[in-house]
């Protein structure tokens, strides 16, 4: 997973990719959390450290984030063994305390992080 700013700053991070294709991600309300999902059928949950001092970066982030010097995983999911259904999409609840994902079966799931800690 590579993230990647814009104005010429990068960040290449070595982080352990999902095994195929990545199809859903979003950030947190804050910026500071990101959560993906694969075709591997893995939920991540990241966490983002910022420095919030740089003031070009208080307008390409929501407020209080600033330029991201780091990137961690905090949590993974497996949500069915492989040959099963595929995910093909997560998002955070407007509270960021939940996840709905949605699955190839067409239900959409919904996790809370807390709880399956």
């Amino acid at each position: 997973l590579e993230l990647m700013q814009i104005w010429n700053h990068m960040i290449d991070l070595s982080l352990k990719p999902h095994e195929g294709i990545l199809t859903g991600l979003d950030f947190s309300k804050n910026s500071k959390k990101l959560v993906t999902c694969g075709m591997d059928r893995v939920v991540k949950i990241y966490e983002i450290d910022y420095i919030s001092d740089s003031p070009r970066s208080k307008i390409l982030y929501r407020e209080r984030a600033g330029l991201a010097v780091g990137i961690d995983l905090k949590q993974e999911f497996k949500m069915w063994p492989v040959g099963e259904q595929w995910l093909y999409d997560v998002k955070w609840s407007s509270t960021d305390d939940e996840l709905a994902v949605a699955c190839e079966d067409s239900i959409v799931y919904i996790l809370n992080p807390k709880k399956c800690a």
